[in-house]
């Protein structure tokens, strides 16, 4: 009861976050660094990969769409002049596909500088499965990034042997101020709800996306602390209620309502791009920001949660030796 009433309390505190403090265009100079924004050919995504190019970074947008793909790069080419930005075919809610993109990803660049696991599904309906049968917005939503952030940690690692500690690789999880309604107060995490049967009985979709944005705040917190000495920065983002396609599962009322509190598209980017770039965000391993580029504290049985980090991991790690995809 203590969380449940700590989160509601939380979200009605954050419901109008004020002015952003930093701006894009404070962003540094990017020339020579690599960076990836799955989902980066709309909404937010969009958004984080265009402030990116804008100072002169290379970008691979994550899309499942190809043709949707094309259609942003030549959009973000045109807004930013920049034209080092690449399609990057992916699908999250696909381990096989995941593992493809990533050898994709390796086969042309030999670094990378900058991951925002940008991309998700919000609000499915709950008889729908990811291709190997999880839930789809749990796989989509987190094992999926797992996964791809997995195979591309010898590379991130190697990148950031190079770099100051001033200047570290940038990790990035986008999660939301929906972990404050998972009404999961005990564990967290509802390992019976991840597969089709009788443990998802009473379940609904608004609370299987909070599941998976406290999975994402688990995973980039475990991370932190896994990945300390290595020169890599973990951080999870709530980027903000947006106006983004992310809404587009939602019914005509749930879309009204959606709009009525949401804020404008670019707004959705300011958080992770300070995240990504902004010198004073290399201090911010383990850290959670939420609207606009603000340090704050998740529910507070997400913090320090040792156990329970440790268990998201261990059984992410499961199933992709289950899936023989490692």
């Amino acid at each position: 009861m203590f969380v449940r009433l700590e989160g509601i309390w939380k979200m009605l505190l954050e419901f109008a976050p004020g002015t952003p403090y930093w701006a894009t265009e404070k962003m540094p100079d990017l020339t020579g660094k690599v960076a990836i924004v799955t989902g980066g050919n709309t909404g937010i995504g969009y958004e984080t990969a265009k402030g990116l190019l804008l100072r002169n970074a290379t970008v691979y947008i994550g899309a499942r769409s190809i043709p949707k793909a094309e259609a942003a790069i030549k959009s973000l080419t045109e807004a930013t002049g920049n034209p080092k930005v690449f399609i990057l075919k992916m699908d999250l809610s696909d381990l096989t596909l995941v593992k493809k993109a990533a050898e994709d990803f390796q086969s042309k660049e030999k670094k990378l500088h900058i991951l925002i696991n940008n991309a998700g599904v919000l609000a499915t309906e709950t008889d729908v499965f990811t291709t190997q049968g999880y839930d789809l917005q749990f796989g989509t939503n987190v094992l999926g990034p797992y996964f791809f952030s997995k195979l591309l940690m010898p590379l991130m690692e190697a990148t950031a042997a190079t770099l100051p500690a001033t200047d570290p690789v940038r990790l990035l999880e986008l999660t939301s101020d929906a972990h404050l309604i998972n009404t999961n107060a005990t564990t967290i995490i509802n390992y019976d709800t991840m597969k089709s049967g009788k443990g998802r009985d009473g379940t609904n979709a608004v609370q299987l996306y909070a599941q998976s944005k406290s999975g994402n705040l688990l995973v980039s917190k475990a991370r932190a602390r896994l990945l300390a000495g290595k020169n890599i920065v973990s951080i999870g983002v709530h980027p903000g209620r947006i106006q983004s396609e992310l809404n587009r599962q939602m019914s005509g009322v749930q879309l009204l309502l959606t709009k009525l509190i949401s804020y404008p598209t670019p707004m959705g980017a300011i958080s992770s791009l300070y995240a990504a770039t902004a010198p004073e965000a290399a201090r911010l391993n383990g850290g959670y920001l939420a609207p606009w580029a603000r340090v704050k504290n998740p529910r507070s049985d997400h913090v320090g949660n040792i156990q329970a980090e440790d268990k998201l991991i261990a059984w992410l790690e499961e199933q992709l030796r289950t899936n023989s995809v490692l």
